[in-house]
């Protein structure tokens, strides 16, 4: 398989990243990366407002989190 084929095989596909555990005792616990063809970035951010992002349970969730970073947890 040559790179452009590559490529058009991970067209809607993502990634989640630093999640092998070589490599997590060098990160911070509440560290991962997500990776995706720009194109799929765009479809989803011009559907954000209208996402579970902008719930009130999702701020919520958003809230605890900086509480408990502030706590160092």
């Amino acid at each position: 398989m040559d790179v452009k084929e590559l490529a058009v095989s991970f067209k809607d596909k993502l990634g989640l990243g630093m999640h092998d555990i070589s490599v997590r005792r060098r990160l911070p616990k509440d560290l991962m990366t997500l990776t995706m063809p720009y194109e799929l970035f765009a479809e989803i951010n011009k559907d954000i407002d209208q996402s579970f992002i902008i719930t009130d349970s999702w701020k919520a969730i958003k809230e605890r989190n900086i509480q408990n970073a502030d706590h160092g947890e």
